[in-house]
């Protein structure tokens, strides 16, 4: 039981030693005194909890006897242990054994630790306690002085108390100011300046100071207070001192002496607030009958410690105790107790380790042989999954081993076992065994790893590869060999292959997709310059294929897509290239070309086989291809700028109708790079607010009043010039910007016409709307709509729509105009005439207006046909009750002619050009 005793605690003290490192705890040293200004009795407490946890375990034990006996019996229990093999045992009896001796030496050094502790503690407390009792025997006599001056002169001046005073206060005390009070009233005060509040005091009225003025009357003796508030601002301690005139039974009481004693400069002088970190200092008061006061400097919580130390001072009718205690965290541990803890563990860890060495090699050489044959058949087993064959080669290319596994790797039986790697040949590719040998010479003679893969002989062998890894090792007898492996790895080199052709070939019609073509036309660019000839790229697109997928079904397009392919591919050279760059594009690399009309020849035999109609699962379609063609050397000498151009060429083929082919020009290149400027100049023109809203007058003809406007969007320049709508309105169609367009002339031109007051003069503002609007699948629309729902209550407003846009959406489109008329938005055909007009339209749709083309205006009195259609429009329109606005009005024939038959409105120049709404709103007033 001594012994499993013994083990708890040792483990406790490594519990307790390591959380003491951790934390850096020092121990509290606690020390008290016996008797008022004696030397402190300083005793050990045992039962500090901020021990070490050596010196609690050397205090648990009876005598030092029983320690010494201890350890020895530790020495014992460990050597029992090794020679029975217990080695967990040994090692916690040379843990224990380490502890014993530790906790002896840490004993005996931290007694040493303590008693400095204490004395550092009673040094700084005696100095600080002298120095304060001097500072106020000093400044008190002062005060005392001052008393006996006045009763030796009681009939003094006000300059006899300021002379007397300032010589006082040439001594530099710590003293404020002096206050006399004859018949306690304060009537001389020095100094004066600052302390004029205190002259008239009455003591007897002052309930914060009357009772100590009573005491220091009826006592006749110095009394200290404070620190209290004065009144002239501020705390201190207040020194006073009674005030007796004449002797005996005549003596008779003239007044009161008092001077503030400064509390801050006090505490200064005496030390206090230069102590460091080492000790805690607080004073009490304690009264005459020995009652304890409050405490004023410190933390109050020193007098609850027990052992402090303490000075009492005898201060004026009473005593101030000092007391102090030591602030642990500032003594750290001395270093010899952490060295003899770090030796002990090193000791400790190198016993422990070298205990924990010699029993390992003894189970080491036991389970080493075991190892090894469980790693031979693990090997074994590894090798009949991996398909790994093993073998070793001496320098004389003699195979010195050589597994079963090996041969079936090489397909060979298992009996088969090779001489030499010469034997190996008829199995290999030769230009593959050829790399072998190469391989071994190269190992033995530069000592580096062979690293390879070998097809095996394509002639007996359906396309079986091998790799090869091996390594120079040195046996026990100096001699060098080559270990390695054969490993079949057929199944991976054919996956590379499919891997490779995924990444370079297109996965629908097998064709080199756009990183091979862009390969293999940069190596056709270098062949070309280096063989001076030309060569051509082919950019084509299949005309209308979205409506076959729309249709149809991708399925149907997916084979459209493939015979496409197939077409070209057979309209060219072998050694030509077909490429399928993406969705319906194809491109096509021409080599060798001699002349122009080779090219020709080819562009026009792939257009013609792609004009063939298609069969598709019983289904006939016709198509046909856009093609752009470019040059080397003369439309550029890389292949990015070659697609590029032909790509160009293309797009000059879809603008002109499509079903066709373009040789790339210059003109084309300053088109394109003109319209790509443009481009991002009509963004920050969009994004910066530069487009304004125009107003072109709709006029009346039955009275040439204005009665609408035309909100057009103009975009002038920082040089001054306007940009032509047809250039950028196109350009916003084909990039989608038009639908912020629309947006910005709506809001715009109405807020406008109702901020300038249109409202007086009743004029209706008609806007465009784009059929984009109706296609996109973001907020655009509905952003559209509510922006116009809010504009239509204080503004009448008309939405003018072409007819594409009742040909691509009819149900969306009806279901928007529809929900317009409702919030009172009046409906115009645009351009009608001029598109896929129906007379349906205006029948199924809500339309209030049509726009008669400036086409058929401009034919006035020119065309008897447009005179006739545009008669037949008007009556129809007044059948059916619809506004009609004729555009395009710029001369007075023309008018006079829309006049005659009743033709509602009139817009062109004739009438009044666009023009800035200040302009407008003029041309309203003068109306």
């Amino acid at each position: 039981m001594l012994i499993f005793k013994l083990i708890l605690k040792s483990f406790l003290v490594m519990l307790l030693c390591s959380a003491q490192e951790l934390s850096a705890g020092n121990p509290n040293v606690e020390i008290g005194v016996s008797a008022q200004g004696s030397v402190p009795a300083l005793e050990l407490a045992t039962h500090s909890p901020n021990m070490l946890p050596e010196t609690i375990l050397i205090a648990s034990f009876v005598n030092g006897g029983t320690y010494i006996f201890i350890i020895l019996l530790s020495f014992a229990i460990t050597l029992l242990c090794w020679y029975k093999r217990k080695i967990y045992l040994a090692l916690i009896s040379i843990v224990v054994s380490a502890l014993l001796i530790q906790s002896s030496f840490v004993f005996n050094l931290h007694k040493d630790y303590e008693t400095s502790i204490r004395l550092d503690v009673i040094q700084t407390l005696s100095a600080v306690s002298a120095r304060l009792d001097g500072n106020l025997r000093t400044n008190l006599s002062m005060i005392t002085g001052f008393s006996a001056y006045i009763s030796a002169v009681p009939d003094l001046g006000e300059k006899e108390f300021s002379n007397y005073a300032k010589e006082l206060f040439k001594k530099d005390p710590l003293l404020i100011n002096f206050a006399a009070a004859k018949d306690l009233v304060v009537n001389f005060v020095y100094p004066y300046a600052g302390n004029e509040s205190v002259i008239g005091l009455d003591y007897r009225q002052n309930e914060e100071q009357r009772s100590m003025v009573l005491q220091v009357v009826e006592t006749g003796d110095v009394l200290v207070a404070g620190p209290i508030n004065l009144v002239q601002g501020g705390t201190a301690f207040i020194g006073r001192a009674p005030v007796f005139v004449g002797e005996g039974d005549s003596k008779e009481l003239w007044g009161i002496i008092s001077a503030p004693l400064n509390e801050y400069a006090l505490y200064r002088n005496s030390g206090l607030l230069e102590l460091g970190n080492n000790v805690q200092i607080a004073i009490r008061k304690i009264d005459a009958l020995g009652k304890l006061q409050e405490t004023f400097y410190g933390d109050p919580a020193v007098f609850n410690i027990n052992d402090r130390a303490s000075y009492f001072i005898e201060v004026g009718g009473g005593t101030w105790e000092v007391a102090g205690i030591a602030n642990h965290s500032a003594y750290p541990l001395p270093a010899s107790i952490t060295m003899v803890r770090f030796i002990s563990l090193i000791v400790t860890l190198f016993v422990c380790g070298f205990v924990v060495f010699r029993y390992s090699q003894q189970v080491q050489g036991n389970r080493m042989q075991a190892s090894l044959n469980e790693y031979r058949q693990l090997l074994e087993k590894v090798g009949i999954v991996a398909n790994i064959g093993g073998w070793k080669m001496d320098n004389s290319r003699t195979f010195t081993q050589w597994t079963e596994l090996t041969s079936k790797t090489l397909q060979q039986p298992a009996d088969f076992h090779p001489d030499d790697l010469s034997s190996l040949e008829p199995l290999i590719e030769p230009s593959d065994f050829s790399s072998l040998q190469k391989a071994v010479k190269k190992a033995f003679d530069e000592s580096i790893q062979v690293e390879l893969e070998l097809q095996l002989n394509a002639d007996k062998y359906d396309d079986i590869w091998i790799k090869v890894i091996a390594t120079m090792s040195r046996e026990s007898d100096e001699s060098v060999h080559l270990t390695g492996t054969f490993q079949d790895v057929t199944s991976k080199v054919r996956s590379a292959r499919i891997i490779e052709h995924q990444a370079t070939y297109d996965a629908l019609t097998d064709l080199p997709n756009r990183v091979l073509f862009n390969d293999r036309l940069t190596l056709a660019i270098e062949d070309a310059k280096h063989n001076q000839r030309k060569l051509g790229v082919l950019f084509i697109d299949l005309d209308r294929f979205k409506p076959v997928n729309d249709n149809h079904g991708h399925a149907v397009g997916d084979k459209l897509l493939i015979e496409s392919a197939k077409r070209i591919t057979q309209s060219i050279r072998s050694s030509d290239t077909v490429s399928r760059l993406s969705g319906d594009e194809f491109a096509v690399i021409i080599c060798d070309i001699e002349e122009c009309k080779h090219i020709d020849a080819v562009t026009d035999k792939i257009l013609k086989a792609l004009q063939q109609s298609y069969e598709i699962d019983n289904i006939l379609i016709h198509g046909s291809a856009s093609m752009g063609v470019s040059l080397y050397p003369e439309d550029g000498d890389d292949a990015h700028l070659l697609v590029r151009k032909a790509d160009q060429a293309m797009y000059e083929v879809k603008s002109a109708g499509r079903n066709g082919k373009q040789f790339y020009t210059r003109e084309m290149q300053v088109n394109s790079e003109y319209k790509h400027h443009l481009l991002n100049d009509l963004i920050d023109a969009i994004n910066n607010k530069v487009l304004l809203p125009y107003f072109q007058p709709i006029v009346n003809l039955k009275n040439n009043n204005i009665a609408k406007c035309e909100a057009l969007a103009r975009w002038q320049k920082e040089d001054g010039q306007f940009v032509p709508p047809f250039e950028f309105i196109e350009l916003a169609e084909e990039s989608g910007l038009i639908n912020q367009i629309d947006l910005y002339m709506l809001e715009n031109s109405a807020q406008a016409l109702i901020a300038h007051g249109a409202n007086k003069h009743p004029v209706e503002l008609s806007v465009n709307v784009s059929p984009r609007l109706f296609q996109t699948k973001d907020h655009a629309l509905k952003n559209w709509i509510e922006c116009i729902e809010k504009y239509a209550v204080d503004l009448p407003i008309t939405v003018e729509i072409t007819e594409r846009l009742l040909t691509d959406d009819s149900t969306k489109a009806l279901q928007v105009l529809t929900r317009l008329k409702k919030v009172g938005v009046k409906i115009a055909i645009d351009d009608f005439g001029t598109g896929y007009s129906s007379l349906s339209y205006l029948i199924k749709f809500p339309v209030d207006c049509i726009k008669i083309d400036r086409a058929f205006v401009d034919k006035i009195g020119v065309d008897e046909t447009s005179n006739a259609l545009i008669e037949t429009i008007l009556l129809m329109a007044k059948r059916l009750e619809i506004e009609v606005v004729a555009e395009g009005i710029e001369t007075e024939l023309q008018q006079r002619f829309l006049n005659k038959f009743e033709c509602d409105y009139g817009q062109g120049y004739f009438l009044g050009r666009p023009m800035p709404l200040s302009d407008f709103i003029a041309r309203l007033n003068a109306d």
